[in-house]
């Protein structure tokens, strides 16, 4: 496995900050922790900034086609501003992320990759901002974001992507709440995507939380004192422009995947929470059109062991 300064000095220029940032902000995180003591773990300030790292690795696995193989090295960051709004009974959060996406991958022979190298490294960027306004047992829920995601020497303007959420949520009890709305985005050489947005949370005890969010994410938490047993799954995509070089010049790759983990989530204080999961990536696919919009083809892999390590901390 690639280590964390290996990776620092592998890729791209314009990552290399935020990667060097990882590093830092969980120190940041472990005397912030030391600092606030275990007594502070419920209070919630007017004013909120929350800080997120996380590394994660998916190891090597055969593609389904072809003599080829690719594992992968994930690192990013996020960092948010939240603001309690008392007159409203509501929030305003605003966030910036910034993430690698490290791929190595041999795919000769392949009839999608047909030379090895074909991608490696490609840095994702996000602003959002987020508003909840609560009425009574209703909860109404805007999210406007934009980003962009590319191999280093791509185009940003032709990366440039803008996805909206707006909907509600009732609260049944204080032990269910279901919502629902709609999911807004344009994509990279396609069409407009509006698809249903859906969320649920049923809590049957203190210590146990079932949740469903955008349809596409489900986790069962186990909870007791401080320390959470987290089982997830999910469907995720990261969609990224190439670079102008052959064989795919301004491309757009396509790697979709369904992960399933099981992990513990161990909160030192409010101001530290630690998450460690492991387990495999059931499915997955990489999905490849010309920078016209045309498909060229599209290639799966077998299952693959991963690995996650997240810091997630407030001040």
């Amino acid at each position: 496995m690639t280590d964390i300064p290996t990776l620092i000095q592998r890729c791209p220029g314009t990552a290399r900050p935020a990667i060097a940032l990882l590093l830092a902000l969980s120190l940041l995180a472990a005397s912030s922790a030391i600092a606030s003591g275990p007594d502070q773990t419920n209070r919630r300030p007017n004013w909120m900034i929350t800080t997120e790292a996380e590394y994660g690795h998916v190891f090597r696995t055969d593609l389904k086609e072809g003599d080829g193989s690719f594992n992968l090295h994930e690192a990013g960051v996020g960092l948010s501003f939240g603001k309690m709004l008392p007159d409203l009974n509501g929030i305003l959060s605003f966030k910036l992320e910034c993430g690698l996406l490290d791929f190595d991958l041999y795919a000769n022979g392949n009839n999608l990759f047909n030379e090895a190298g074909l991608f490696d490294k490609v840095v994702e960027t996000t602003a959002g901002l987020n508003l909840i306004l609560n009425r009574d047992e209703w909860s109404y829920i805007g999210l406007l974001s934009a980003g962009t995601a590319c191999e280093d020497h791509a185009s940003v303007e032709d990366s440039l992507r803008i996805q909206g959420v707006f909907g509600v949520m009732y609260r049944f009890s204080d032990q269910l709440q279901l919502g629902f709305g709609l999911f807004a985005g344009t994509r990279l050489e396609d069409d407009v995507l509006v698809i249903p947005y859906i969320s649920a949370e049923y809590k049957p005890t203190d210590r146990l939380t079932l949740a469903v969010r955008n349809g596409l994410f489900a986790e069962y938490v186990l909870e007791k004192d401080r320390t959470s047993l987290i089982f997830e799954g999910k469907y995720d995509s990261h969609v990224f422009r190439l670079d102008k070089t052959e064989p795919t010049p301004n491309g757009v790759v396509d790697y979709s995947r369904v992960p399933i983990k099981v992990g513990i989530r161990h909160k030192f204080s409010r101001n530290l929470a630690v998450t460690s999961s492991i387990g495999a990536v059931v499915w997955h696919e990489f999905e490849m059109t010309d920078d016209d919009g045309d498909e060229i083809g599209d290639t799966e892999a077998h299952p693959a062991a991963v690995f996650n390590l997240a810091v997630r901390f407030g001040l």
